[in-house]
């Protein structure tokens, strides 16, 4: 009943050997929670889902004062909440992220002894994780032609021209890759915000492009300056 990890792989804190225990004993204290599961694939960030109690209620302004509270000074925690209606959706229609994370093995929280979310069916496993892919690999080729531009502009000296290009070539990436996992897009062009969307999906983006984040939000702030400036200021240059 479980989606093959070799297709996507979400691990749990056990195994990814972090302790967080006083975070969760907090946060189902405080906040009314019927699951809490952990994806720990990055080795820079935790993930948490919160899956709120569907009979209790709580101010989502509540939530997020105390959610904030919490991870003061645990800033590689990171934690969405989402209502017991929505998780259970995701998982009865299929949800190519959510099938594979919030499962029995990754749950590290729950408020009653039986596990009363749907548990996925392998044969829509199959079919999600296909379509996921063929959602992927049409789009991405998009990207993979912007990169190549970009390269080959750079090599000739056509530095802001490949300014420009390298931004569709990241952006493109980050969409093809929301697409997939998320099942619908961002209405956003900004680098910066969709990486912080995709973040949700797929932790390990954070750091591909520098493990220091600080520097890695420069980077994408200067490739997404470099895109707006080189399309409406004609008298921009990239200097090399």
């Amino acid at each position: 009943m479980q989606i093959n990890p070799h297709n996507l792989e979400i691990q749990n804190p056990i195994q990814n050997g972090k302790s967080i225990t006083a975070v969760i004993e907090f946060l189902k204290e405080v906040i009314p929670t019927a699951y809490i599961f952990c994806n720990c694939a990055s080795t820079l960030r935790t993930d948490l889902i919160m899956v709120m109690d569907q009979y209790k209620y709580k101010s989502f302004d509540q939530i997020m004062s105390l959610l904030d509270f919490t991870l003061l000074g645990h800033k590689n925690i990171n934690c969405t909440v989402y209502t017991y209606g929505t998780i259970h959706e995701f998982l009865s229609n299929g949800h190519l992220y959510f099938s594979a994370l919030c499962t029995p093995e990754n749950c590290v929280y729950k408020s009653t002894a039986k596990f009363t979310l749907p548990l996925p069916n392998p044969k829509k496993c199959i079919e999600i994780i296909d379509k996921a892919t063929s959602l992927f690999d049409q789009n991405i080729q998009k990207a993979i032609t912007f990169f190549s531009v970009a390269r080959q502009l750079a090599n000739e000296s056509e530095s802001t021209i490949s300014g420009f290009m390298l931004q569709q070539a990241c952006e493109l990436t980050y969409r093809s890759l929301l697409l997939s996992l998320r099942g619908k897009q961002v209405k956003c062009h900004d680098l910066v915000v969709l990486r912080k969307h995709l973040s949700h999906f797929v932790p390990t983006i954070i750091g591909i492009f520098d493990e220091n984040e600080e520097e890695e939000v420069a980077l994408l702030t200067s490739i997404q300056e470099a895109y707006i400036k080189s399309r409406y200021d004609q008298t921009y240059k990239i200097s090399l």
